[in-house]
């Protein structure tokens, strides 16, 4: 699914243009959960040329909604944890070392610790950190 922006604010890639789902305004069927929808948005992401690239965008973005490049959320989530286990990280294993503990992966502590090692975070880690910085929104949300 295309958009003229991701969460972390950075410009669309330009295989954005030749993507199938620009032709229609409703994304909608993207982002819904009915069967019908997602029948309908996963046989338009079918006849995509650019179907591979936007699976792939999802899958490095820790995307967690919606269908992208044909695939679900959940199928997504699995797509996730193989190419993470693809870099030889196990199951909330040890990544990465430091005097007093080594870093968990698939934590926040395991996200920072990649960014201060000046390393890509892996996908567990930035999904963590995701996932905790969506909380944290909406908890100061709810004591506003």
């Amino acid at each position: 699914m295309t958009g003229g922006r991701y969460r972390t604010g950075r410009k669309s890639p330009t295989w954005h243009k030749q993507a199938e789902c620009r032709n229609y305004q409703s994304v909608d069927w993207w982002f819904s959960e009915t069967p019908e929808h997602i029948v309908k948005a996963t046989t338009i992401c079918g006849r995509c040329p650019v179907a591979q690239e936007c699976a792939n965008t999802a899958i490095e973005n820790v995307e967690t909604f919606g269908i992208w490049g044909g695939l679900t959320p959940e199928q997504l989530r699995k797509a996730r944890s193989a190419s993470h286990r693809a870099k030889g990280h196990g199951r909330g294993g040890a990544v990465l070392g430091s005097k007093n503990r080594p870093a968990q992966c698939g934590t926040e502590s395991g996200y920072h610790r990649h960014r201060n090692a000046n390393e890509q975070p892996c996908l567990r880690c930035s999904a963590a950190h995701a996932d905790a910085t969506r909380r944290r929104y909406y908890e100061r949300k709810a004591r506003q």
